[in-house]
């Protein structure tokens, strides 16, 4: 008998099911984390890793199934049930507030008081041990949040979930705004909080970093847990398949393109500042990856290609003609589209519908005398939500 088959699980999902009105997101899936372990959790867009973390969390008072933490079954159908229960989670966007200090970040519903008024010596001191325990010991508690950089953000985050003492934390996406030295940086911290007895939910799609970082990994689709692993018994390309549901030959799969007529051509475009004479073409038919470490000009090159940002030199020709963009609409027009690095705050106006959101560049095209046509708005907003494989309750 194995050591973990004698100690209890920190926390444990047994059968759980979470549907939306005519999706079942998540279908009678079993979860488990152990103390000190790192269990990533994985799978395609859609797959339901969102919806089990939340469930985690407390977000659903829907649910079916049971949940035990150290053993215990418990009900979490509130977030305060859930912090209740020593759970914390990470979220990819995070939650602080930048116009106020470090300090009062971290300690949000529980700063320290002397009488009627707020104890700053004490709020200075814990602020610091929390920061102390994710490397953050050099930054100043009363700085703003506004003062320091994404990846300091990124730890202040999981020092304020530290300062409540959790069992278990849920990291959702934690790296996708960071360099690969501050991922390093973040593996450290995970590898302290490992050896310190927490229990880790590490969500991701980079395998990589699940290879470095998890002692065990769950893969999720279409709602279903299809397998649980140790990382040592599976390899990237097993990994693969399961999200996939076939071979990894086979989904990596695609046509050669014919290498013959250049669609976009970019020549010595410029932006001062960002990017200096940069020079490609683009083959119809082909996928041209531009790569590099965070802040080498990528999304910025992206944004002049659309008219977001103004160039200072240079020329983009598409299909020979030469683009002379003056704004997005005038881009779209020409036939470019864009898709945000930062989709919450850029890419999408969260509080309208899905359909809005989905048709709200093709307006113009769909409208009749300058009024929408809602009758060949839905034909095209039902066909983008299948070829997507969007699967809203309801677009509206």
């Amino acid at each position: 008998m194995s050591e973990r088959d004698i100690v209890k699980p920190a926390f444990e999902m047994r059968q759980v099911s979470k549907v939306y009105p005519g999706t079942v997101a998540v279908d009678k899936v079993d979860f488990e984390v152990f103390p000190g372990e790192v269990h990533a959790l994985i799978g395609e867009n859609g797959a339901g890793k969102t919806t089990l973390m939340s469930m985690i969390s407390g977000s659903f008072d829907d649910y079916t199934g049971d949940i035990f933490v150290n053993g215990n079954k418990v009900s979490l159908r509130s977030p305060a049930q859930a912090k209740k229960n020593g759970i914390e989670m990470i979220y990819q966007e995070l939650s602080l507030a930048l116009p106020i200090s470090v300090a009062e970040n971290v300690l949000v519903g529980r700063l320290p008081k002397k009488g009627f008024f707020i104890d700053k010596v004490k709020m200075v001191s814990e602020t610091h041990d929390n920061l102390e325990k994710v490397q953050l010991e050099y930054i100043d508690p009363m700085i703003h949040i506004e003062d320091i950089s994404q990846h300091e953000a990124q730890l202040v985050e999981i020092a304020k979930a530290l300062g409540n003492n959790p069992s278990i934390l849920v990291m959702d996406e934690p790296t996708s705004a960071l360099s690969r030295e501050e991922v390093e940086r973040l593996f450290e911290i995970i590898d302290g909080l490992r050896k310190m007895g927490l229990a880790i939910v590490y969500i991701s799609h980079h395998l990589p970093e699940i290879f470095k970082i998890a002692d065990r990994v769950t893969v999720l689709r279409d709602g279903h847990r299809i397998d649980t692993k140790k990382i040592n018994d599976v390899t990237q390309e097993e990994l693969i398949q399961m999200m996939v549901g076939e071979s990894v030959t086979e989904f990596y799969r695609h046509e050669n393109f014919s290498g013959e007529k250049v669609r976009l051509k970019v020549e010595n475009l410029t932006r001062y500042g960002f990017f200096h004479d940069v020079s490609f073409q683009a083959f119809e038919g082909e996928i041209l990856g531009i790569g590099g470490l965070s802040g080498a000009g990528r999304s910025e090159l992206a944004r002049v290609l659309v008219a977001l940002d103004k160039r200072d030199e240079g020329r983009i020709l598409l299909d020979g003609k030469e683009i002379k963009s003056r704004n997005m609409a005038q881009a779209l027009d020409e036939g470019f589209a864009y898709l945000s690095e930062n989709r919450k705050t850029e890419g999408l106006a969260t509080k309208l519908s899905i359909q809005d959101n989905i048709l709200s560049a093709l307006v113009p095209r769909l409208s009749k005398n300058g009024i929408y046509d809602k009758e060949k708005g839905d034909p095209v907003l039902m066909r983008l939500i299948e070829e997507l494989s969007i699967y809203p309750p309801d677009p509206n």
